[in-house]
């Protein structure tokens, strides 16, 4: 059931329609639920071409807030999926597998400490993460946002943030093996 309320109490459409001020621009919030929506766009599209035929009229636009709604999670968890991971996977291999060839000629605790971490990055991306964003995928496209749904998902934002972490120390240590990046002297007292 459509129901008329303004977005400023203080000043009604009625009120702002007795302005003789130009341009005007009108803005109309809608909340509507899901089963009334197609109902809506007709009656917006009639009213729309129906503006377009009044003189000084330029446009009309309708914009839909998708942000936290089940559809908005769907398409957010089935673009992790696809294309994500066939662009993620190769792009963390090659960057991997640049990383070990690059190693091979260098040694010490900052190469040895980045190994490790590459490994379990890996590890945790193929095993973890990948399964998570699919199984979430799955979920989503069929609406199941149960207590599995939201277990999975704290799952893998904390395998992501732990991944996150690993990547920038093995940054950090690639910057200070590059000379970009000095470590300040134990001496030296911070203020």
């Amino acid at each position: 059931m459509l129901k008329l309320r303004p977005l400023d109490a203080a000043c009604p459409i009625e009120q702002q329609l007795q302005n003789s001020a130009t341009p005007v621009v009108l803005v109309n919030l809608f909340t509507v639920d899901e089963a009334d929506t197609p109902a809506l766009m007709v009656a917006w599209e009639k009213d729309a071409n129906w503006m377009k035929q009044q003189p000084g009229f330029l446009s009309t636009q309708l914009h839909r807030a998708i942000g936290g709604s089940c559809i908005a999670v769907a398409q957010a968890k089935s673009l992790i999926v696809t294309p994500g991971l066939w662009i993620l996977i190769p792009a963390m291999a090659a960057t991997g597998g640049s990383g070990m060839f690059l190693s091979t000629s260098r040694k010490g605790r900052l190469v040895e400490a980045k190994k490790r971490r590459m490994a379990f990055i890996a590890a945790n991306g193929l095993l973890v993460l990948v399964p998570c964003a699919i199984i979430l995928d799955r979920w989503a496209a069929t609406g199941t946002f149960d207590t599995s749904f939201y277990a999975v998902q704290a799952l893998e934002l904390v395998a992501g943030a732990i991944n996150l972490a690993l990547m920038g120390l093995n940054v950090r240590d690639g910057l200070r093996m590059s000379g970009r990046l000095r470590v300040a002297p134990a001496s030296v007292k911070r203020s």
